[in-house]
């Protein structure tokens, strides 16, 4: 019995790859490393570059992590708008 190849629907995995290029350009403009960003966050280097590809879905607890390594809000990595800025500390 053969298994099919099971592949996420549409609205995920474009949302993925908008996150994976968003983050990959700010890797890229901070000239830092992939493996020095993955350790920051807590995750190999191999699985952030899945994730950067697009290839692997990302939970929210990773893109906050994430966003605070990359000095920037979950808002611009997940493409709601395009004002790439350090996070802002929570309002009282």
């Amino acid at each position: 019995m053969e298994t099919a190849k099971k592949t996420r629907k549409t609205p995920s995995l474009a949302i993925d790859s908008e996150i994976g290029q968003r983050a990959h350009m700010l890797i890229w403009s901070e000239r830092r490393k992939q493996g020095d960003v993955a350790a920051q966050i807590g995750m190999s280097s191999g699985s952030l570059g899945l994730k950067l590809k697009g290839q692997r879905g990302w939970a929210i607890a990773e893109l906050v992590s994430l966003a605070e390594a990359l000095n920037t809000t979950v808002a611009y990595l997940v493409g709601e708008t395009d004002q790439n800025g350090p996070n802002l500390p929570p309002s009282d």
